[in-house]
Formats: structure tokens, C-alpha cells, sequence
């Protein structure tokens, strides 16, 4: 008996209608066109083929399939993410042309008056489509606009959860409340009632609230140490940059937290000896090895060598006990390995030309939609920041971090003359690895450039600042909220998953294939301070290039060289 008859045999049969009694609806419904029950059909038999049975053996529950779908990757399925979610549509449209109750689509209820009147309002995509089915789910409900409260939130996402029939249905209903808030936020018209934005990530780590006033001091004046801020003190390390004092932070709270999870009381826990002590020591490391299955990461590594710094610099311990935690450290050490299996996978979808194609035309193809509008909208004016920030990306290789503080007045050096060259200077202290960076501006990034300043980049401003991605008030644009920005525009027009430190390895990726080996190059243009750190990254992407081009060598050699058994000849030996 084959694995898929053994899991038929053990799995109950549904006791309700199944998917098979969709089909067998949908089939014999003579309102829609023959095509319609075509296509909806088609996604029955593909969604049931997804989850792995027949449609005979599931139930036409939507809330039962729920759970279901959002195992299912469509990748792994061979589906791209947009067919898989047209998949969803029409079958969620054929379970309700079978009789079964759905929550309401997009379109499936029209608007009433006055969540129309409402929605006229939305002069953001994003917003449109984003809060278009919790409109229309509403306006079935007979909800008016000044009724939504957490209460009318609470109840869409039970109805998304029991009837919906979508991958991710606390995922839609975040971003529902996220975009609710962002148009109460821009519009005067909008209901001024802020929803809760849900959180559903999972996390460990407690507040520092939840640990003795004690403990946060010294580990307040142990961050401020190691920031160097104090020019006269005397000190035995190199001062470290924001970012690694607020990763420091983090790390700290993450283990007093797990030493909290071992259960050890917050309260006993009131100085920083109190985490470095060689029982807390192991005990915390101990339930980070339990979560990854009793083998060590990089990150353990990196927490361990956190707290033996903490014990060093701060606590002072004794040498035999420094030396105790140093050899717990090298045995968590799992070396350098480079590029993360993660990325590296991700790295695949652009084996394909045709997503090579998309990624690096989509800049043109934002400004050219955002164009066609003679009077820009600030969703127009989004696409061109979107724009302009992937092609910085692309052609400059800059770090998310280096790109959204860039700022007019202090980073760009215009041409004093019409036409010429523009360049930007980020300084040592503000690249990651003290690196300055000095380059000057590719043409395409010029282009785009000129078009945000004169049409786009008012649009968004909220007050005066030079920033080049202006965000609240006189700053910019937060680091996350752009990152998070390019990462979506990305995926809503080329259905790729791709983050903004991924376009770095993409960029080195892309050359090493047109010039294998070529890492020098590589290491210049990503400001790597060794070509060891760009060969330990990078070795191996450009692999079937180099195997190419060593072939086409050889295929030239045949080429070249007349073959010795030619016309009958025999082979002269010498």
C-alpha cells in the first residue's frame, strides 16, 4: 500500500460536505460562464493538490482548511505567490457558489454609501488594497466608519480565522490596523479612532522593567562606557559604534531573560556579576543550545562573548574565572562560515534571468507608473522614493543603515554648474566599518535623483529637512520603515522575496558571474576591510560561471587546433 493510501486509510473521513461537492457545485452551476467554472474548478483540484489529498478527503470548512493553508508554501507547491493567491480567490469564491459561508472578499459586497464616501479618500495604494476587504466586510456587516473599534477588529479577524480562506489571516488583520491608523494619521476625514496594531511575534526576551532598578543602572553606565563618550577615561578597548551598544543592550536583556526561563527570579537577578557568575553563565547558554537543538550558533557564540566582556570590563572577575568562560566561548565557536544557507537559498531565485530581468528594471518601471499621473499623489510620490532607493542599492551597494540618514546638505556635493557630476561623502563614523565612503553618482541614480527632488520629495514632507528620505518631523525616514518599504515594493511588483541586505550579496553575486574570481573588485565596491571576509561571503556564487567559462575554453581550444585524426591521420607520437 503506497504512503498516500496508508494516510487516506488512517485520516477520518469528512463527516460535512467536502471539496469534491465544490466541484460537483460549481460544475452544475449554469449562472457563471463555462470559463468561470473552468478556472474555478482548477483552483479546487490545485488547492487540494497543495495540502497533499483528494478533494474527496477534505472538508469544504473553511475554518478547518484555515490551519491548513498556511502550512503550504507555494514555492515548494510550484507556484509563485500570485498564482497561489488567485488559487485562494477563486476557490474561496467557488466554496460560496457551493452554499459554504466565506468572510467577505474584496469585491463580494458593494460598498455602502458611506464606506465609499470614505474610501475616495485613500490616495495610497498600498491603503486601497489593503483595507478594501475589511471596507467591504464592514459594509455586509452594516458597520458604519465611525463605529470601527478594537471590538469591530477583533470580530473581522474571528471572521477571517473561521470563514476566511487566506494564508496568513493575522497577518491581513495587522495590516489592516496598521493602515487604519496611517490614514487617521494623513486624513483629516478619517474616523479618529487609533486601533491596537496587533503584535503576534513570539519573544523571550522580558522587559528590562521586569529586573531590579540595580541591574539597569550598571548596565546603563557599562553601555556608556563601552560608547566612549567619556574623551578623558582610560580605556582598553575601541569605543563601539550606536549599533553594537543597542545590540549589547539587547544581548544582555536576552540572557537575564533566559535566566529567567531556566527559572531564576528577575528579583535575584541585581548586578551584572549576577549574569556572569560560571552557574548563570552556562545555565543561560544551556536554554539557548535547548532551542536549537543542543548545537551552537553564531549567535550563542556572539552572546557568550558578550557576557565574558561584560565580565571583564565591568565585573573585573578574577583571571582563572575569565579564562573558564573564555574556553566555554572558543567551544561554542563555529567559525566564519560566510553567506547563511538562508541567503544563499534566497540567492537562487535569481538563477532564473527572468527574475535577474525583473529586480533590475523594477526601479524604471516605479517611476514610469508613478509618471502617468499629471498631478502626483503621495502614493506616486512612494514609488519614486522606492525607486530611487533600490537603485542606490543596485548601482552604489550602500548598507540600509547608510542610506536612509543620507542628507542633502551633508552628504551630497551638487555641481555648481548645471549638468555636472554629483557625488556623496558618508564619513568613517558613520559606516559600519568606519570605512568614509566617497563615490560618485552613477548616471541612472542622477535621473531618478533629479526627478524626486523636483516633483516627488515635497510631496512628503511633513516639515523643513534636508533629509534625503524625509520621515517624521525634521528627520528621516526611520531605518526599519525603509527597509520594510523596499522590501514590499519589491515583492508587490515582482513577487520576490528579497531584503534590502540581500540586493548586497545580489550585487556581488551579479558581477562575480560576468568576472569569476574577481573578488578584489568585489571587496572595493561593498567596503569589505579584507578580500578574505569577501572570498569567505561570496565563494561559490559564481561557481557555474566559472565552470562556463572553463569550458568555453576548452570548446575554443577544439576550435582552434585542428584534430589530430583529421582526414585519416594517424596520431605522430614524439
Amino acid at each position: 500500500m503506497s504512503t498516500s493510501s496508508v494516510s487516506r486509510v488512517l485520516s477520518p473521513a469528512p463527516s460535512g460536505p467536502t471539496l469534491a461537492d465544490v466541484l460537483a457545485a460549481v460544475r452544475d452551476d449554469s449562472t457563471c460562464s463555462p470559463r468561470q467554472r473552468q478556472d474555478r474548478r482548477s483552483a479546487v483540484r490545485t488547492l487540494a493538490k497543495a495540502l497533499g489529498r483528494r478533494p474527496e478527503d477534505l472538508p469544504a470548512d473553511p475554518g478547518l482548511l484555515q490551519g491548513r493553508v498556511q502550512s503550504v508554501n507555494p514555492v515548494s507547491a510550484g507556484m509563485n505567490p500570485r498564482r497561489w493567491r488567485n488559487v485562494l480567490s477563486l476557490a474561496r469564491t467557488a466554496l460560496r457558489q457551493a452554499g459554504i459561508k466565506t468572510s467577505p472578499g474584496r469585491h463580494t459586497v458593494p460598498l455602502s454609501p458611506a464606506w465609499a464616501n470614505l474610501y475616495r479618500h485613500l490616495n495610497r495604494t498600498d491603503w486601497r488594497i489593503g483595507l478594501s476587504r475589511f471596507a467591504h466586510h464592514c459594509s455586509a456587516m452594516g458597520i458604519d466608519p465611525s463605529q470601527v473599534d478594537d471590538g469591530v477588529m477583533a470580530d473581522y479577524l474571528k471572521t477571517l480565522m473561521e470563514f476566511g480562506l487566506t494564508g496568513e489571516p493575522r497577518e491581513v488583520h495587522r495590516v489592516t490596523c496598521l493602515y487604519w491608523n496611517q490614514a487617521l494619521a494623513a486624513i483629516p476625514a478619517w474616523p479618529r479612532y487609533t486601533v491596537t496594531v496587533p503584535s503576534y511575534v513570539q519573544t523571550y526576551s522580558l522587559s528590562w522593567n521586569a529586573f531590579p532598578l540595580s541591574l539597569r543602572l550598571e548596565k546603563d553606565a557599562y553601555i556608556e562606557r563601552l560608547s566612549g563618550s567619556d574623551l578623558l577615561a582610560e580605556l582598553d578597548f575601541r569605543p563601539l559604534r550606536p549599533s553594537s551598544l543597542k545590540k549589547k543592550d539587547y544581548e544582555l536583556r536576552q540572557f537575564a531573560s533566559a535566566l529567567v526561563h531556566r527559572g531564576r527570579d528577575p528579583a535575584s537577578i541585581k548586578t551584572l556579576a549576577d549574569l556572569v557568575g560560571l552557574d548563570a553563565f552556562k545555565d543561560g547558554l544551556r536554554f539557548f543550545l535547548e532551542r536549537h537543538g543542543n548545537e551552537s550558533t553564531s549567535q550563542i557564540h556572539d552572546l557568550a562573548c558578550t557576557l565574558k566582556a561584560a565580565a571583564k570590563y565591568q565585573v573585573k572577575v578574577a583571571l582563572d574565572h575569565l579564562e573558564q568562560m573564555a574556553k566555554i566561548c572558543r567551544q561554542l565557536n563555529i567559525g566564519r562560515k560566510g553567506m547563511t544557507e538562508k541567503n544563499r537559498k534566497r540567492l537562487r531565485q535569481f538563477d532564473d534571468p527572468r527574475n535577474v530581468a525583473a529586480l533590475v528594471h523594477l526601479p524604471e518601471r516605479l517611476l514610469a507608473i508613478a509618471r502617468k499621473n499629471e498631478k502626483p499623489t503621495l502614493g506616486d510620490a512612494l514609488r519614486v522614493q522606492e525607486a530611487l532607493a533600490i537603485e542606490f542599492l543596485l548601482m552604489d551597494a550602500l548598507r540600509i543603515s547608510e542610506l536612509a540618514p543620507l542628507d542633502l546638505k551633508r552628504h551630497f556635493d551638487f555641481p555648481k554648474k548645471k549638468g555636472g557630476p554629483i557625488s556623496i561623502f558618508i564619513p568613517n563614523g558613520e559606516v559600519k566599518n568606519d570605512e568614509a565612503i566617497e563615490r560618485r553618482l552613477p548616471p541612472s541614480v542622477v535621473h531618478i535623483l533629479k526627478i524626486y527632488l523636483e516633483t516627488y520629495r515635497p510631496l512628503l514632507l511633513r516639515a523643513p529637512s534636508s533629509s534625503l528620505f524625509p520621515g517624521e518631523g525634521s528627520g528621516h525616514k526611520a531605518i526599519t520603515g525603509l527597509a520594510v518599504q523596499i522590501k514590499e515594493a519589491i515583492a508587490r511588483e515582482t513577487d520576490l522575496e528579497v531584503n534590502v541586505h540581500l540586493l548586497r550579496h545580489i550585487g556581488a553575486k551579479f558581477y562575480l558571474e560576468e568576472n569569476p574570481g574577481a573578488y578584489g573588485v568585489v571587496r572595493l565596491v561593498l567596503g569589505h576591510r579584507s578580500v578574505t571576509t569577501t572570498e569567505r561571503s561570496y565563494c561559490g556564487t559564481e561557481t557555474a560561471a566559472a565552470m562556463k567559462q572553463f569550458d568555453d575554453q576548452v570548446l575554443a581550444l577544439r576550435k582552434r587546433l585542428p584534430s589530430p585524426w583529421a582526414h585519416g591521420r594517424k596520431v605522430r607520437r614524439t
